[in-house]
């Protein structure tokens, strides 16, 4: 997870105090690749890779969405392999809904000629869209658009304290390092980790039966996706 990134979460969170209730998040993610990236023997393998697009490009932003707009709790996804004759999706969309009730989509391709990744985050007193920079779309500057005068003030205050953060590793080995010297929270835990798969496996496994996919998974096996076959209980 990108330094930013965490950032982002932890600076939402502190506007989201009043941004009350959460509408709508889109995610895109659309990248570009060619045959000579996958004249590397790992990639676009289902043996070896897992999976495509859904796990091993837009996963950090779908990340990022999560973290910011809540669990989720249903999902519907289609996947395609369009762009290149691999094993795994290089085209993806979904349909999800949050335990707060909010939607949110989900489109990520490899056959994009300009690569963003972009996501925007619509709550009752405030818009947030990040950056269109496709490897960090956490970094500065998001656009955070208030509903109101009132809401622009108490932005101002809640981020009057804001100081950048180095971005990717750089960053994200600060704020471990920070954590373990201070004992403080970890920045990224197992559960963090464990939820993002579970998103993923969620999705593959949407794909692949042509129906909604209801989480936590957590119960059950599933026949798609990185915990493919495994016992979770």
């Amino acid at each position: 997870m990108h330094a930013q990134l965490l950032f982002e979460r932890e600076k939402v969170v502190r506007v989201g105090g009043f941004a009350s209730k959460p509408y709508l998040a889109t995610v895109e993610t659309a990248w570009r690749r060619t045959a000579k990236y996958y004249e590397t023997p790992w990639r676009g393998r289902s043996e070896t890779e897992h999976g495509g697009v859904l796990l091993m490009h837009a996963i950090h932003s779908h990340d990022l969405m999560t973290w910011l707009m809540g669990p989720v709790v249903s999902v519907f996804a289609r996947t395609a392999t369009r762009v290149n004759p691999i094993e795994v999706e290089d085209c993806a969309v979904a349909s999800l809904v949050m335990r707060s009730g909010a939607l949110a989509s989900l489109a990520a391709t490899l056959g994009s000629q300009r690569e963003i990744s972009r996501l925007r985050l619509c709550f009752e007193h405030v818009t947030f869209e990040s950056v269109q920079a496709p490897y960090s779309p956490g970094d500065d500057p998001w656009d955070i658009v208030p509903a109101s005068p009132e809401a622009k003030q108490r932005i101002a205050d809640a981020l009057a304290d804001y100081r950048p953060v180095p971005s990717r590793y750089k960053g994200q080995i600060g704020a471990y390092h920070a954590a373990l010297t201070s004992g403080g929270p970890l920045p990224v835990t197992l559960a963090d980790a464990r939820a993002s798969l579970e998103l993923a496996t969620a999705l593959y496994d949407s794909a692949a039966a042509a129906t909604a996919v209801i989480l936590p998974i957590a119960t059950r096996r599933t026949t798609a996706g990185p915990l493919a076959n495994s016992d979770r209980r």
